[in-house]
């Protein structure tokens, strides 16, 4: 049984991310998520913060389509001068082999704030896998000499779309947050009142919230208390 006194300052706790967050500091915010006890909520947080693994699953807003960034560098001698070309290059036109190699949806696992650092810099972020580096050499090995060649090949996405996928974190923090702490107030209030409305994101966050519920299935699992 949780007492008046958990509930309320389990209650600020998520007022003060949620208050956080209107003031533009999502790394602050994260950083108190992880004092909520809420394990989805803490998870996501230290992920966000640290940059996820490779076989962490991922959030909506952390995978891209890589049609339309997919980008050669090429490097070849024209009229006696080395000559440097970077041209898009439709990820539809790639062989068949290298569509598995190279997905048609890319991750986005690097730390939030050096995502953060990319958007306030309106710099692109410009990166390579592994299966486009092993493409690069394979393309190179099938040229003659004096032959164009493939410096880099490479995915790119603008600052303008990095902050767009870091408002939609920020968005779906706000709608949870603003419902959790709702959530306690009824229940602070011995449940009268109208329901309080689940928050309508579609990210995984919320998700693996009500997945946490469904196994401890009482209000102390949502909220991030201690069960009794």
């Amino acid at each position: 049984m949780t007492t008046d006194d958990e509930l309320e300052a389990r209650r600020q706790q998520y007022r003060d991310v949620h208050e956080t967050l209107l003031s533009d500091d999502l790394v602050t915010a994260l950083r108190l998520c992880i004092r909520t006890g809420n394990t989805p909520l803490r998870d996501l947080a230290l992920k966000e913060l640290r940059g996820y693994e490779t076989d962490d699953e991922l959030p909506q807003w952390r995978t891209f389509s890589i049609d339309g960034r997919l980008h050669i560098r090429w490097t070849g001698v024209g009229g006696g001068y080395m000559t440097t070309k970077t041209q898009e290059w439709p990820w539809l036109l790639l062989p068949d082999e290298w569509k598995e190699l190279i997905p048609e949806q890319l991750p986005l696992r690097k730390p939030v704030e050096e995502l953060i650092e990319y958007a306030k810099a309106d710099d692109a972020l410009q990166f390579s896998t592994s299966a486009m580096q092993v493409y690069t050499q394979e393309q190179n090995s099938k040229t003659s000499w004096g032959d164009p060649a493939i410096e880099k090949t490479f995915a790119i996405l603008g600052a303008h779309e990095i902050r767009g996928r870091l408002g939609v974190l920020v968005t779906d923090l706000l709608e949870i947050t603003d419902y959790l702490d709702n959530r306690i107030s009824q229940e602070q209030g011995g449940k009268t009142g109208p329901a309080v409305d689940e928050p309508r994101t579609s990210n995984q966050v919320w998700t693996w919230i009500r997945q946490g519920v469904a196994v401890a299935g009482d209000l102390a699992s949502l909220i991030g208390l201690a069960l009794p």
